[in-house]
């Protein structure tokens, strides 16, 4: 199985361009193979139809456009299993007589639904299984084209893909995925009549743009940096009639359609449906956030909000971690527990792990390993290779009681906190002393974030990089550099784990 990895854009590179994508949406609320709530879909003022439409929404063509987006995958396919399960869709078109999807297969690959004639579903060769990069997708078609190979053409990360699945387009073809009226489209969505259902998509989407009647190549979105990454450039271009672009910036209307290209800009609108302003992000193409991996999860662990919060039924100890290691700098994140327990004391723990080692000790919870330090919110205890090494005055934590962790990494310190107060008279500022810190082995460098449950019961907690807040912020705390949002105060000198302060700090 091909996977897409040579040329992902990840947390391990910079990703400094001259352009920059300051905001992606998350699709917090939405759980795969459930109604959901997150989501966006055109009003009906928008209904086209082809070839005479209202003056404003009139398409250039139905047989030429470009898709060209950037997304970073959320939750498992199927939960904590990798295959069997939905399809996700990041897009949808549908009107009584057709429809059309861009999705995620359960099994990883970008798959199209055009229910036109004889019409196959396409599949890519490729698979998307890095929950910890962005990708960039462009979908260009042209069935008025000569050669088959040529009216449907998917390039990821700038590289044109091969198909598992391939299309067969007829020649001039109209393309019901593009909207054959009256119809709707959205995102976000995948069910009947725009109604969001098992097909959802869970994740972030950012850079979002559609051109009518020109079929684009990757080259007008995007460029190779001097590391072989994928980058985005700005579109230049033109949009069409129909054409929109969506940036995702105003927190207040997420689906406001910025097409200053062509002077249309603001024809489109879309209605939001329980979307709010805790769903835009700034973890975007070129400033990647940290998150939980799923890849790296114990099988009975659900990650879901952007791979943000995660939740456990029961049973045998399990835990996640985070798609970025450090090897130096300082950082800093928090924790908020939702376990709604009978007795209201939480039962989970969160620290640091060797990142080389993590996923041989996945059965045991935080701090049981022998290569990790993990503080339990059960007792207040420090533990490392199950045995408790310290404790913080036998404090526990209630629910919705947010969690600190400052990491200096260059002074092999970390350090806990609660509601805004350091533990152990704690001063993450105090460098080489260390004060109320717990010490680091060197040897465990690089660290990864670590994050268990160790008790039977069920327990839920959400985790805040910065990059995208799954609960809410009361008072906004950036760090020194202008990145993340945080409850409390980012100590002088920390910084959001995100790949631009990776580039500078780690």
């Amino acid at each position: 199985m091909e996977a897409l990895q040579r040329n992902a854009n990840r947390g391990s590179v910079s990703t400094a361009v001259a352009y920059s994508i300051d905001n992606s949406i998350c699709f917090i609320d939405n759980v795969i193979g459930t109604d959901s709530s997150d989501w966006m879909k055109a009003t009906n003022d928008w209904a086209h139809s082809y070839p005479s439409g209202p003056v404003s929404h009139e398409y250039t063509s139905i047989k030429i456009a470009t898709f060209s987006f950037w997304l970073k995958r959320g939750q498992l396919s199927s939960g904590p299993t990798i295959s069997g399960g939905p399809d996700e869709s990041m897009y949808s078109n549908f009107n009584s007589a057709r429809e059309g999807k861009i999705q995620i297969d359960d099994d990883s690959r970008l798959k199209f639904y055009f229910p036109l004639h004889t019409e196959t579903s396409p599949k890519i060769n490729a698979t998307l299984n890095d929950y910890s990069a962005w990708y960039h997708i462009v979908v260009a078609m042209d069935t008025t084209d000569g050669t088959a190979a040529n009216r449907l053409k998917v390039y990821i990360n700038g590289v044109e893909q091969t198909w598992l699945t391939a299309p067969n387009m007829d020649q001039d073809d109209s393309i019901a995925m593009i909207g054959h009226g009256p119809s709707w489209f959205s995102l976000g969505a995948g069910g009947h009549n725009g109604n969001n259902d098992e097909n959802s998509f869970t994740g972030y989407l950012a850079e979002w743009h559609f051109i009518d009647g020109q079929q684009k190549a990757a080259t007008d979105f995007g460029e190779f940096n001097s590391d072989g990454i994928w980058v985005p450039i700005e579109y230049e271009g033109t949009y069409g009639g129909v054409g929109y672009y969506l940036k995702f910036e105003d927190a207040s209307n997420l689906g406001t359609d910025e097409n200053v290209h062509s002077g249309a800009g603001g024809a489109l609108t879309l209605d939001e449906h329980g979307l709010t302003t805790q769903n835009q992000s700034t973890d975007t193409p070129t400033n990647n956030f940290c998150t939980m991996n799923p890849l790296s999860a114990h099988s009975s662990l659900t990650l879901t909000e952007g791979n943000l919060k995660a939740s456990y039924a029961g049973g045998d100890d399990t835990r996640a971690f985070a798609t970025m290691a450090v090897s130096s700098g300082k950082w800093y994140w928090e924790i908020k527990g939702l376990s709604p327990d009978v007795s209201s004391v939480q039962k989970w723990a969160a620290g640091v792990a060797e990142a080389n080692n993590h996923q041989a000790y996945n059965d045991k919870s935080a701090g049981d390993g022998p290569y990790e330090i993990a503080l339990y919110t059960g007792n207040g205890k420090i533990y490392t290779n199950e045995s408790v090494v310290d404790t913080f005055g036998e404090v526990t934590f209630a629910q919705n009681d947010i969690m600190m962790i400052a990491c200096d990494v260059d002074n092999l310190k970390i350090y806990w906190g609660k509601n805004g107060t350091w533990l152990n008279s704690g001063d993450p500022t105090s460098g080489a002393t260390g004060t109320g810190a717990m010490s680091l082995t060197a040897s465990w460098s690089p660290f990864i974030p670590i994050f268990a449950e160790g008790n039977s019961n069920s327990q839920i907690w959400q985790v805040n990089f910065g990059g995208t807040n799954v609960f809410s912020i009361s008072s906004g705390n950036a760090d020194g550099d202008g990145y993340g949002n945080f409850e409390y105060a980012v100590p002088s000198g920390f910084y959001a784990l995100c790949t631009k302060n990776l580039a500078e700090y780690g």
